[in-house]
């Protein structure tokens, strides 16, 4: 779907929007950008894939893009817009600051639409979002509406957000992924209060779970954890690795040792299950820990802790 996408945009000489797919950010710089250029294309996609180009995106770093939000820098970019401390841009023109507490902010101004009604209020909730401490109904609506659809519901968001604003979040689907992804949160706070939090807290999620790495970083934090890791399996083998800090270390750092990347407060990586055991070494080095606590998670009645 989105080389099709894209090689309708170069054909019919359409502005290409390229935006992080995953979060609320992401999809909140693609909104203002689709704003300024409603006859754009719009693509969306997970940073990793721009990261290591896997063979079925490869020809990503071979396209040319007009604008280029909250990911890593793909080679042909004109106008590139992002917060991460990781990433490099490699743009004509760039919109780059890793103090900015969201791209959105960037983007705002990237398009000269900073003072846009609309665009204040959609790049409050994006900063809501991005630095974990939403208080808004409408930001946790995006949040879950963003987090409980597919590439297509979130493509029907950017486009839709841009016409109608917020009134998008009372459509009985966006309801639906609201509603599906809100469930996700309440199991994740499940879990959290199965957990005995410490300062430094390695969760090892062993099974399918209905529950969010990311947001349970979050309540761990909150608890009193001054850094997490949270390991969650993927397809093919693959462990989603999210770090969150609030003390005195760079999640950045670990997450781009491991080829991923992020902030010092929140970051991740995507391993292969056979590079497990040398993450923990990895990780052990960079909490300077001669012992690490692990918590195995094998269902919300079954946690174990193991030292490695």
């Amino acid at each position: 779907m989105r080389l099709i996408d894209v090689i309708y945009a170069k054909l019919f000489r359409k502005p290409l929007i390229l935006s992080h797919e995953e979060d609320v950010d992401g999809i909140v710089s693609a909104t203002i950008a689709y704003i300024k250029h409603p006859d754009a294309v719009v693509v969306l996609a997970r940073p990793r894939e721009l990261e290591h180009y896997p063979l079925k995106v490869g020809w990503m770093k071979y396209v040319k893009w007009d604008i280029v939000a909250d990911l890593p820098c793909p080679p042909k970019t004109v106008v590139y817009v992002d917060h991460h401390k990781s990433n490099i841009p490699r743009a004509k023109i760039v919109y780059h600051d890793p103090e900015a507490p969201a791209a959105a902010v960037l983007m705002a101004k990237a398009m000269g639409l900073e003072e846009n009604p609309l665009v204040k209020k959609l790049v409050e909730i994006a900063v809501e979002a991005d630095t974990a401490n939403i208080v808004s109904q409408e930001a946790w609506d995006l949040n879950d509406a963003v987090k409980g659809s597919d590439y297509r519901g979130k493509i029907f968001l950017v486009k839709n957000l841009a016409k109608q604003g917020l009134e998008v979040l009372k459509l009985s689907e966006v309801r639906k992924w609201i509603e599906r992804h809100r469930e996700t949160r309440e199991n994740t706070i499940k879990l959290a209060d199965r957990i005995r939090v410490e300062l430094v807290m390695v969760v090892r999620i062993c099974s399918k779970l209905d529950i969010h790495g990311r947001a349970l970083s979050i309540e761990l934090e909150k608890r009193g954890a001054m850094f997490t890791c949270i390991i969650v399996p993927e397809k093919r083998g693959r462990l989603k690795l999210h770090f969150g800090s609030k003390g005195k270390y760079d999640c950045s750092v670990i997450a781009k040792k491991m080829g991923g990347g992020g902030h010092a407060v929140a970051a991740g990586a995507l391993i292969k299950e056979s590079e497990e055991k040398r993450f923990y070494i990895e990780l052990k080095q960079f909490l300077k820990l001669n012992k690490l606590k692990v918590f195995l998670v094998k269902s919300f009645d079954s946690i174990e802790e193991i030292t490695v």
